[in-house]
């Protein structure tokens, strides 16, 4: 038997053990009459959760049966234009439930309890409970047909939970899918936990990616990154199964280094109250332009999601003096594993070392003597390089030696606009530091310097660029001490300041050009040491009370310092400034109790009442966060549980109304016509059904709004009487504005 054939085979004993073990002695057969097939597995990213359940795919159409998969009775129907729309909650002999969500329509008997649900309540949106021997259901029983409502395209959501109501992975429990696909491993990420962490010398998370080697089954990478301190890895995968296409996540992933098993997870099954820790479970990184999520094989603070496996620690590399893994190279493994049991691996290699530094490199007032101070944390040793250049393009080496860490000098025999002193460890790994008789290439008084900032939790990576070459590099000083610098490029340095909470509340840093007589200050940096801790409630006002931040007792899940930026936002395609907007940092941290963000508008602003606090997407678009209006305090107010952009806004602008059908002025035959209408709003958007409206001849309709597909519409139930009618649509968006098209048709 050929390799493959025979794996594919294994695979299949094993999955079959598999559902008989975790499914029962009957497993659950299929819900439609088509051949199975996925387009999404348990566990995927969705954009604030856990994807809940398998994707049932219907090849982009609608209407095919769905009949229940094992005897039980009716818990729960519900209606909605948004999430599920269309679902039918069945609860079997155990206590296990089933979801069937995203329908077309109800079998009758469903539909006359959501119908009479609807005229009594005035709206399309119901949720309906009902006891055990009120609508009992048969296994085969006709409950329901396939559709696109709520989010999505056509398909089948299909959800198994057990008897509290958790989502468990119905491909564990007797779905029979077909599955002889490996996963594949796109790339790997490595992310920096903590201030002493790098990643080839930064503390921003990288990225590389993997290839197939056919000869050795593997993926692998042939880039060695260097790392230091606390670094987490992760991994960029996806699975596909038999009969479709689409990219599927993984059942199990495990992470070894040096052979030992380090970190693992699985996705059995997990709690809605922990769905929105997906943001802890997984790590966005940017891929060829996109975020993308990659699967953590670590553990952060406040996770209490059951995913993981018995291994103790936090599944991190410690490396460096501090940590477990001693210097040198390291080689990692990942295996990714779906349910059917085909596994793929991937293996790379890291090289645990800390970075040299150069502290000093400068010339003295003659230009023939240069003094540079060079040091490692864990070699002993340093090749030492000497170059000189006349504009910082092109470098020509003049001297090299092997010293050890200190303060070393060379008297110059030649004369160079630029000089650059180069520290290389036995690794490879370098970090260089240039220096000039002068500033040079300038105009006016002397260089300027502009300073940007990473802010992480418990410190600030300030990035210095200056507008011409620098003498020396920067001085920083912050709370009396000097603060080391990173020559990053030509013009451009960081230093990392730390927060200390019990520290001044406002941090000073003193960022400045080094001259022959000293420091000419340039430049004052203002930092925030106001903390917020797990456990502790707390609100900061920022900006003399324009800028408030309101923490639950459960918001942070670790310790770090809000900053806060101010800035006066631009009026964007139909929103107007409406005040101040500000940048909460840090971005990366996310919060498990949704923090309040309040902004305070001018007093005497007009409109007041249409104003909404907006967050600016990576696009540069703008959305509204929440529009929670205090007019007493002046303030307009979101409850987020992420840090970002956040300005006040003015919608003036109403929603657009077109496509009115049946046209106005038009004589149509059927007397059971379809009635829609597109709608849409580019400002503050259309969030609330109640908003919108559809009369036809004096009576409200039960109209049924698509937000995707941006149309409301109603299937008349009678037949219109010959003669003239009149159909109204009216629409608020949810700044208040208001829009509303007529229609006056007639039936023959």
């Amino acid at each position: 038997m050929p390799e493959r054939m025979r794996a594919r085979f294994i695979a299949f004993i094993f999955f079959l053990l598999l559902t008989v073990v975790e499914g029962g002695a009957e497993p659950f057969g299929w819900p439609i009459p088509l051949q199975p097939a996925l387009s999404s597995t348990f566990g995927e990213t969705r954009s604030t959760a856990f994807h809940a359940g398998i994707d049932v795919k219907t090849w982009g159409r609608t209407g095919y049966e769905v009949r229940a998969l094992q005897d039980g009775y009716i818990w729960r129907l519900r209606t909605s234009p948004w999430g599920y729309g269309r679902v039918v909650y069945q609860k079997l002999a155990d206590g296990r439930i089933l979801v069937y969500a995203h329908l077309q329509g109800f079998a009758p008997k469903l539909a006359e309890r959501i119908e009479a649900a609807q005229q009594e309540k005035g709206f399309y949106s119901v949720d309906l409970w009902f006891a055990k021997e009120e609508l009992p259901i048969a296994k085969g029983e006709l409950i329901a047909w396939t559709g696109q409502s709520g989010a999505g395209p056509p398909h089948l959501h299909l959800e198994l939970r057990d008897a509290d109501s958790r989502p468990l992975n119905p491909l564990l429990h007797g779905f029979g899918i077909e599955d002889g696909e490996t996963p594949t491993v796109r790339r790997i990420g490595l992310i920096p936990v903590g201030r002493e962490s790098r990643v080839n010398g930064e503390h921003r998370p990288i990225s590389f990616e993997l290839r197939w080697n056919e000869k050795k089954q593997v993926f692998e990478s042939g880039k060695v990154a260097v790392v230091q301190g606390r670094v987490g890895v992760a991994v960029l995968t996806y699975d596909r199964a038999d009969r479709a296409p689409n990219k599927l996540a993984p059942y199990r992933t495990s992470l070894r280094i040096d052979g030992e098993e380090l970190f693992a997870t699985h996705y059995d099954r997990y709690s809605y109250d922990n769905a929105h820790q997906v943001e802890l479970d997984r790590t966005r990184l940017e891929v060829t332009g996109k975020s993308s999520p990659f699967f953590n094989l670590f553990r952060l603070p406040g996770n209490r999601l059951g995913f993981y496996g018995e291994k103790s620690g936090d599944g991190l590399l410690l490396c460096g003096v501090e940590g477990a893994l001693e210097k040198g190279r390291r080689q990692i493994e990942v295996d990714v594993a779906d349910v059917a049991g085909n596994v793929s691996r991937a293996r790379f290699q890291v090289e645990v070392n800390a970075f040299p530094e150069v502290i000093e490199a400068r010339l003295s007032e003659d230009g023939r003597t240069l003094v540079a101070e060079v040091r490692d944390a864990d070699d002993a040793e340093l090749e030492v390089e000497l170059a000189l250049s006349k504009d910082g393009m092109k470098w020509k080496k003049v001297d090299g030696k092997k010293v050890g860490p200190g303060r070393g000098t060379w008297k110059l025999k030649e004369r160079a606009a630029l000089w650059r002193v180069t520290a290389r460890d036995k690794s490879g790994s370098e970090a260089f530091r240039t220096c000039a008789t002068s500033t040079t290439g300038g105009k006016g008084n002397g260089p300027q310097l502009a300073i940007g900032r990473e802010v992480h939790e418990d410190f600030v990576e300030l990035i210095v660029e200056a507008d011409q070459v620098l003498a020396e590099a920067p001085a920083i000083r912050s709370a009396g001490r000097s603060l080391a610098v990173r020559q990053m490029e030509l013009l451009e340095f960081r230093s990392d300041v730390p927060l200390e909470p019990d520290g001044a509340a406002l941090l000073e840093v003193e960022v400045g050009e080094r001259g022959r007589e000293g420091v000419n200050l340039r430049e004052r940096v203002f930092l925030d040491q106001r903390s917020v801790q797990p456990g502790e409630e707390r609100v900061l006002v920022f900006g003399g009370g324009d800028v408030e931040l309101l923490f639950a007792a459960n918001s942070a899940y670790s310790p770090f310092f809000p900053q806060v930026e101010r800035f006066h936002p631009h009026d964007a395609e139909q929103l107007t400034s409406g005040g101040i907007g500000c940048d909460l940092s840090p971005a990366t941290v996310r919060f498990d109790h949704k923090v309040e963000v309040r902004l305070r508008y001018p007093e005497g602003l007009t409109d007041a009442e249409k104003l909404g606090l907006y967050v600016q997407g990576g696009d540069g678009s703008w959305s509204l966060a929440g529009n929670e209006l205090d007019a007493e305090r002046r303030t307009v107010g979101a409850r987020v549980r992420q840090f970002s952009r956040f300005a006040l806004m003015i919608d003036k602008t109403p929603p657009t109304i077109d496509g009115l059908r049946p046209a106005s002025g038009t004589t149509i035959e059927r007397q059971r016509p379809r009635l829609s209408a597109r709608i849409d709003d580019g400002g503050s958007g259309i969030g609330r059904e109640e908003d919108i409206e559809m009369i036809l001849d004096g009576r409200r309709l039960i109209s049924v709004y698509d937000p995707e597909g941006k149309r409301v519409e109603y299937l008349l139930r009678e037949n219109l009487t010959p003669g003239e009618h009149e159909l109204v649509v009216t629409v608020r968006d949810m700044g208040g504005n208001e829009a509303t098209v007529r229609s006056a048709f007639s039936v023959k």
